[in-house]
């Protein structure tokens, strides 16, 4: 097995036995309900190259701290989703201040006003955004917790099969974007 996902399932744990899974390059976990992760989990994995854990609101301080301990050990991963409201409670932390590039920071906002009560937006700055300050750890965030704003919006749109959320989404996006400042 070299991709797993079992993102959006509602889990609240994972088995320990998903750490045998040796040959596992990619790992979905967002949209869950997890509290806690097996023990060195990202260590235990060498093939690993990317997994994404945003949406994981129950997830505590001591498995995110963890997690960012593990970062420099698989050699290739290359990715580790995860987002501000599992990171502010490190901010400022020696974890977090050397997690590097690997740590792939974004936003999970729920759904828009007026669209369907499933599902949930995830916003990711762009690779040369500053997320984390490399001297601090701070997360950098407004005072509401969300990302600082940058001069650029990328926004990546995906659809879960036969939800239909593409109809007149852009559009909504951009009016619910506009405030008198912009």
């Amino acid at each position: 097995l070299t991709s797993l996902s079992v993102a959006d399932n509602g889990l609240t744990q994972l088995p320990d036995s998903l750490t045998t899974l040796t040959s596992l390059t990619k790992l979905w976990l967002y949209g869950n309900c997890l509290t806690q992760l097996p023990p060195r989990l990202l260590s235990t994995l060498p093939a690993l190259e990317a997994c994404w854990l945003e949406g994981n609101p129950g997830l505590g301080r001591e498995a995110v701290r963890q997690l960012l301990q593990e970062l420099p050990h698989p050699a290739g991963l290359r990715a580790v989703g995860l987002d501000t409201q599992l990171l502010l409670p490190l901010s400022g932390s020696e974890e977090l201040r050397q997690a590097g590039p690997r740590l792939k920071v974004g936003e999970v906002l729920p759904p828009l006003a007026g669209g369907s009560s499933v599902g949930y937006w995830k916003l990711v700055p762009s690779p040369d955004t500053l997320v984390v300050d490399s001297v601090t750890g701070r997360l950098l965030t407004d005072g509401q917790g969300r990302l600082e704003r940058q001069g650029v919006l990328v926004v990546a749109l995906g659809s879960a099969p036969g939800t239909p959320n593409w109809g007149g989404l852009l559009g909504r996006v951009y009016k619910q974007g506009l405030t008198p400042a912009e």
